[in-house]
C-alpha cells in the first residue's frame, strides 16, 4: 500500500532536520529523505553564521537565548524555537566569485 505524505523533505543537513522536525509538530506526515543511513554522521554546515554577519543588509541582529531554547531577533520582536547545536565563530572571510579577492 502506498503512502501519502503532506511533504517531502530532500536532505537531512540543519535545515532539513529542522523542517521536518518543525512540519511534524503541526500534525504533518513527514518524509525525510537523506542519503546517508545515519543522520548523525551528517556533516554539513549551517548558512546561520553568515546571516548573523550581514546585519548592514539585513537590518537585524539575532542572538541565541540558551536558557529559553530559542533564537531572538529583537529588532523585528520575534524569536524562533532551537535546541540544536551551536558553534561559536570567532572569525569568517567572504570570497568573491573570482575566488581570489575578498568582501
Amino acid at each position: 500500500m502506498a503512502r501519502i505524505f503532506d511533504l517531502i523533505v530532500a536532505g537531512g543537513g540543519p535545515a532539513g532536520l529542522e523542517a521536518a522536525r518543525t512540519a511534524a509538530r503541526w500534525g504533518l506526515r513527514v518524509a525525510l529523505l537523506e542519503r546517508k543511513s545515519d543522520p548523525a554522521l551528517v556533516m554539513r554546515s549551517c548558512a546561520q553564521m553568515f546571516l548573523m554577519n550581514m546585519d548592514s543588509l539585513y537590518n537585524e541582529s539575532m542572538y541565541p537565548a540558551f536558557n529559553q531554547e530559542c533564537w531572538v531577533f529583537p529588532r523585528n520582536n520575534f524569536s524562533v524555537p532551537y535546541r540544536g547545536a551551536y558553534r561559536r565563530f570567532y572569525a569568517c572571510h567572504f570570497a568573491a566569485p573570482n575566488a581570489r579577492d575578498r568582501i
